[in-house]
């Protein structure tokens, strides 16, 4: 029975875990509610303070059977936002609480601007907690992200913060990669990129097709694509596999856990991403660089007023009455 009472301040900072995703949709959720579910299995007084399903099925199914503290609702800009109702998780005084995406920046009106500030409040009334955040959302990467996707992240989190955790585990797209299944069967066309260990020479391009990956893929020579070479064959055995697979890459000089790049394929990235567009562009998707307006295929067409009027969607046409990348 919960008393309601607080935990000894002093193992408060002893006790936070924190799952760290290379990129969004790792797992970090899944990897968060199992361990609660392990945790209550073994009766152990766990709340769910806040968790992000993000509408999937399968991680909607892990709060199943779990205590979860109910959402506050903050009026913004006209209207409520739901963000972790940290009185409640307090005066509840559960032993864990489970606080997804650690960097979340909370709608103003909130007792703290960010969710991290929040966790020092539970960690200060004794409370342990599991939280996840993606390494885009790290401080001392912001500059990269707003560099490889042209937009800083709206929302990041103090790199001493994090490092101060006495746990980080490394959440990694294919630790939880059956997850990534129903998301493979129910695409037209997958492209995955990644360091692709062939034996070839550093820093070669290299390109597999869909009916040599499963061979490929069975190797398991690369430390992300651990459980991958099960989902493709899962889908292939379902028949769900769709057609247009292929995977993409450049040959490391190393395959290692925690390998930083080697100057040779540093250098071939962008050799690496002009790849990538050509693939994507085979298959029909027409790739605009940021800041770039693309011109019409017919006309050359490259902004300023459409030659057939606006559309709706404010892009032109090109001589033909076919839509282009031109903007208005």
């Amino acid at each position: 029975m919960n008393t309601g009472a607080r935990h000894p301040r002093s193992a408060a900072r002893e006790h936070v875990r924190i799952y760290l995703g290379y990129a969004p949709g790792a797992g970090t959720a899944c990897a968060l509610l199992s361990e609660a579910r392990r945790r209550a299995e073994h009766r152990a007084d766990v709340v769910v303070a806040s968790a992000d399903t993000h509408g999937r099925p399968h991680t909607e199914g892990l709060l199943a059977g779990l205590e979860v503290i109910a959402p506050a609702k903050v009026l913004y800009r006209g209207a409520l936002a739901e963000e972790m109702d940290l009185g409640a998780v307090l005066a509840r005084g559960p032993a864990v609480a489970l606080v997804d995406d650690f960097a979340h920046r909370n709608a103003p009106g909130s007792r703290h601007h960010g969710r991290w500030q929040d966790v020092g409040d539970l960690l200060a009334a004794g409370i342990e907690v599991i939280s996840t955040v993606s390494a885009g959302h790290l401080d001392s990467l912001a500059d990269v992200v707003a560099k490889i996707t042209g937009a800083a992240p709206r929302r990041t989190v103090p790199d001493p913060v994090v490092r101060a955790a006495p746990e980080v585990e490394l959440v990694d797209g294919g630790t939880w990669g059956m997850n990534l299944l129903p998301v493979i069967e129910d695409a037209e066309r997958v492209l995955l990129v990644d360091a692709i260990d062939v034996g070839a020479t550093s820093g070669t391009e290299v390109q597999i097709p869909r009916e040599r990956l499963p061979r490929y893929l069975a190797t398991k020579i690369s430390p992300h694509q651990v459980d991958l070479s099960d989902v493709l064959a899962l889908a292939e055995l379902r028949g769900t596999l769709p057609e247009h697979t292929t995977a993409i890459g450049l040959q490391p000089a190393r395959v290692a856990l925690s390998n930083e790049l080697s100057d040779i394929v540093r250098v071939r990235l962008d050799d690496l991403v002009a790849g990538v567009v050509r693939q994507l562009e085979s298959w029909g998707h027409l790739c605009t660089p940021k800041g770039a307006l693309a011109s019409c295929v017919s006309t050359g067409f490259t902004g300023g007023p459409s030659p057939h009027g606006p559309r709706p969607d404010g892009r032109g046409y090109d001589a033909d009455g076919c839509g282009c990348a031109c903007t208005k």
